[in-house]
């Protein structure tokens, strides 16, 4: 649920995970710049510059398109892909993160760009609740560390 008049600035979704939204009621506007490294490093310089209230990022890239979802819509956003949300009415969405094997290196570079940032929303995102989570948990850092050095450390339950 969401009041008229909500904001939520330029950002990329934790882990690089994509997103789903379906609007119930209400509408939504999105600004989606694409991730290409130039996007990304200039996402990454206007986080580390403290001066997102003072620069909207989407004047500073080649490519920022506005969106518009209206009552019964469903979107989905891949990906890496850095988003502004605005609530024109009071709305009630439903959504959710999807973190999969689709894009790896995406969101082994959203990772490296949390780091940086100091955003570190990966490791909460893999706390373990429930044995299934621990098996999603380990299964997935030991993939990642495959790819890159990532400490694999170990699950307990509770």
């Amino acid at each position: 649920m969401s009041v008229k008049g909500c904001f939520t600035d330029f950002h990329i979704d934790f882990g690089g995970t994509s997103v789903w939204y379906h609007v119930f009621r209400g509408g939504k506007i999105f600004w989606l710049i694409p991730p290409t490294l130039q996007n990304l490093e200039l996402y990454e310089e206007w986080v580390l510059s403290g001066k997102q209230s003072d620069i909207f990022l989407g004047d500073r890239v080649e490519l920022c398109q506005r969106i518009e979802l209206k009552q019964g819509y469903t979107f989905f956003i891949p990906s890496g892909w850095i988003h502004a949300v605005y609530t024109p009415v009071d709305s009630l969405v439903f959504g959710g993160n999807i973190l999969h094997s689709f894009n790896v290196p995406m969101q082994l570079r959203i990772y490296e760009i949390e780091d940086r940032t100091r955003v570190r929303m990966l490791d909460s995102l893999f706390k373990c609740a429930v044995p299934c989570d621990c098996i999603m948990y380990k299964i997935l850092f030991m993939s990642l560390s495959e790819r890159r050095e990532l400490a694999v450390s170990p699950c307990h339950s509770g």
